[in-house]
């Protein structure tokens, strides 16, 4: 019950709680001040005469940062760079401690930033050589009877780019293997031919000369051109800047080389082979060595389209509804066809949901590795903490407060991981090299480390530090100046072997 006059019980509690922030020594000062005011609040606001004044809920809640910063203001550099070399000069006498300690935890901080780096590179990591992906999606062909995501035929992609309100452009291609060259020269590389609109749709700038465009969209057969991937390029050619005009041969015919593609461009695709050249999709021939321009049942495109300004994928997928009664009108076979979106590129959605789950399942162990390393890190430091209560004991009879001590040893597990985030750095560049190869799907796009993984790596770094840092920390600050000056060999020392037991299990 409150004392006439008073601040509500609840705010008093939580002011009570907040005070337990403070450093000892002022805590009780603080908080009989906070209370003071907090019932000066309480009395202003009954008599109409609180406005202008924070209410009792806002003043609770500014003495959390209050509190804080009362137990930080002596945190200046000078004392933090002081912690940093005390630190440093603790674990230079023990450098067996320190790299051991170390390496532990760099395995479970490489094993973290290695499944990232690779999610990153296959998920988030925007496509090399393409403008603005998030305005892109991928369009596919479906059945109301047979749900599936599936490719569609020429006349079918040309319908659903024509005249369409949501769509800047549309384009297809397909995935090809070519032969290249003649006699003792000759490799087969992987490949794609596309639509005139596909460089266009990408929003992707040709290194050298010119990309494949609506030009070549003219005359089935009539477009024997090719552009080359800028790997290929350097590689086969010598990059060569005069290869533009050049005749190569792409199966047993001469193509004209119009163009190199910009470094690192593979496409909108994350998985599959990497293609080292493009031809136009009109050069396509169906069999009998039938041209499928005009085939409604061939489907062989896969779909990509660039929505319009101020179009939402909302607006956009809401859209696909007209465009399905427009396909199922201009095709009389196609009576339970389906336009179907996904927004963005590198996965279909089927693609994507199996690197979801392949990707939570390494998530999952790797997150446990992690604890597992801090756990075994934290015994480290509780064990090597056990042999250093006599040097506690001197600091706080020499007037080391509880909290300083807790920083110290803080400081000591923050070092321990930096080292351990350094260690884990070039762990995590070798096995961005190895782990495609064991992912069941070859990939197009690379995984190795960028600075969003670096930046990651760090962030996991002092994750780790703060939690196998708390427990010996902690034990640090507990205990009696008496205990720690006999060696803690009475309860201090038991304390520290029961939470020792309490992390191993």
């Amino acid at each position: 019950m409150n004392r006439p006059g008073s601040a509500p019980g609840w705010a008093r509690r939580l002011v009570a709680v907040v005070s337990w922030l403070v450093p000892r020594d002022a805590r009780a000062e603080w908080r009989e001040e906070w209370e003071g005011e907090l019932d000066a609040l309480a009395r202003a606001d009954r008599s109409g005469q609180g406005r202008g004044y924070p209410g009792v809920g806002r003043f609770v809640a500014g003495a959390l940062p209050h509190a804080v910063w009362l137990n930080t203001k002596e945190w200046t550099m000078d004392s933090l760079w002081h912690d940093v070399r005390y630190a440093f000069r603790g674990l230079r006498r023990a450098p067996g401690f320190a790299l051991i300690a170390a390496v532990t935890l760099a395995l479970g901080i490489g094993a973290n930033g290695l499944i990232f780096s690779f999610v990153n590179g296959l998920v988030f990591r925007p496509p090399v050589g393409i403008a603005d992906p998030d305005r892109l999606v991928q369009i596919a062909r479906s059945y109301d009877a047979a749900p599936r995501w599936d490719s569609w035929s020429w006349p079918a992609l040309r319908e659903i780019g024509a005249d369409s309100p949501v769509f800047a452009g549309v384009a297809g291609y397909q995935d090809q293997s070519f032969v290249l060259g003649r006699g003792a020269e000759t490799n087969q590389v992987a490949g794609q031919t596309v639509t005139g609109g596909y460089f266009e749709v990408l929003g992707v700038r040709p290194f050298l000369g010119r990309l494949i465009g609506a030009v070549d969209d003219v005359s089935p057969g009539g477009h024997p051109v090719v552009v080359l991937s800028y790997g290929l390029w350097a590689r086969r050619f010598g990059a060569d800047t005069r290869i533009v005009g050049q005749t190569v041969a792409v199966g047993s015919q001469p193509y004209q080389v119009i163009g190199v593609a910009p470094p690192g461009f593979v496409g909108p695709d994350a998985v599959g082979l990497a293609p080292e050249v493009w031809v136009p999709a009109m050069q396509r021939t169906g069999p009998g060595g039938r041209h499928p321009f005009g085939e409604w049942r061939m489907s062989w495109l896969r779909a990509v389209g660039r929505l319009n300004d101020g179009v939402t994928y909302a607006q956009a997928a809401s859209a696909m509804d007209a465009a399905t009664i427009r396909l199922r009108s201009a095709d009389a076979g196609a009576e339970d066809i389906r336009v179907l979106l996904a927004p963005g590129v590198g996965l279909d959605p089927a693609g994507r949901g199996r690197v979801e789950q392949i990707s939570f399942l390494l998530i999952g162990i790797v997150g446990l590795v992690l604890l597992l390393t801090c756990t075994n890190v934290a015994n480290l430091f509780l064990a090597r903490g056990a042999s250093r209560t006599t040097e506690v004991g001197i600091r706080m009879a020499l007037g080391a407060r509880r909290s300083r001590l807790t920083r110290q040893f803080l400081t000591e597990s923050l070092l321990v991981a930096a080292l351990a985030t350094l260690i884990a750095v070039p762990m995590v560049a070798a096995g961005s090299r190895l782990l495609p190869m064991l992912f069941p799907m070859a990939l197009t796009v690379s995984v190795a480390p960028d600075p969003t993984v670096y930046l990651f790596l760090g962030v996991v770094g002092l994750l780790a530090g703060l939690l196998f840092g708390t427990a010996p920390a902690w034990a640090a600050g507990a205990g009696n100046m008496v205990d720690a000056l006999r060696g803690g060999r009475d309860g201090r020392g038991q304390s520290r072997a029961q939470l020792r037991e309490a992390i191993a299990r």
